[in-house]
C-alpha cells in the first residue's frame, strides 16, 4: 500500500475518532433528568428555595395558578382541579424532577415547579392593581368584548347589587393568578383593559 492511502486511512480513523469523542462530549454535558433542563434554562426550583416561608408562599401561590390554568393535559393528579393542594404538587415535583426529560412531563414540571411572576404581581411592579369596586367594573361590562363576556357570564356570584362588576371582579382575581410571559400576552392585556 502507497502513502496516500495509508494518510487517508489514517485522516479517515483519526476523523471518525474525534467525530465519537465530540458526541460523548456533547451528550455528556446534556441535560438527562427534568430538573437539569429546567435549571439549564434558567427556571428557578421551588424545591430550592431554603427560606420555608417564601417556599410556602410559592407552593401556594402556584396552587392558586393551577387552579385557573390546569387542564387535562397539565393535571398532575387525576383528582379534580379545585382538589389540588401544595403539599399534592410538591409531591409530584419531587417525584417527577429527577426523570429523564419527556414532553409532557417536562411540560407540566415547567409550570407547577418552578418559581414564577403572577399577573397581579406584575400589573403591581408596574404600579398598577386590580379594580375592586364591583360598581365601577358594572359599568365596564358594556364595553368588554363578546367572548370575554361570555366568560365574565359563567362566573358565579351571590351579590344582589352590580352582579356583572362581582362577576368581572372574580373573573379578573382568578386571571391575575395566572402566570405572566410577556407584556404582549392576552392574558395581561385583558387584565390591563378590563380589571384596572
Amino acid at each position: 500500500m502507497g502513502k496516500l492511502p495509508l494518510t487517508l486511512a489514517g485522516a479517515i480513523g483519526g476523523g471518525g475518532a474525534a467525530a465519537a469523542g465530540g458526541y460523548s462530549i456533547y451528550s455528556a454535558i446534556q441535560p438527562k433528568t427534568i430538573k437539569e433542563k429546567l435549571l439549564k434554562e434558567g427556571f428557578s426550583l421551588i424545591s430550592d428555595i431554603k427560606d420555608s416561608d417564601k417556599s410556602n408562599a410559592a407552593w401556594e401561590k402556584t396552587v392558586s395558578r393551577y387552579k385557573v390554568e390546569a387542564d387535562g393535559n397539565s393535571k398532575v393528579t387525576s383528582e379534580d382541579i379545585s382538589s389540588i393542594t401544595k403539599d399534592k404538587i410538591s409531591k409530584w415535583c419531587e417525584e417527577n424532577l429527577g426523570s429523564k426529560i419527556e414532553a409532557a412531563l417536562y411540560s407540566k414540571a415547567s409550570k407547577w415547579c418552578v418559581a414564577f411572576t403572577s399577573l397581579e404581581e406584575k400589573l403591581k411592579q408596574s404600579g398598577r392593581q386590580l379594580q375592586t369596586n364591583a360598581q365601577t367594573l358594572d359599568g365596564k361590562y358594556s364595553s368588554i368584548p363578546r367572548d370575554i363576556k361570555t366568560a365574565i357570564d359563567k362566573v358565579t356570584v351571590t351579590a344582589s347589587s352590580h352582579q356583572n362588576g362581582e362577576k368581572i371582579k372574580q373573573w379578573c382575581s382568578d386571571l391575575s393568578k395566572r402566570a405572566f410571559t410577556n407584556e404582549k400576552d392576552s392574558h395581561y392585556q385583558n387584565l390591563i383593559s378590563h380589571c384596572i
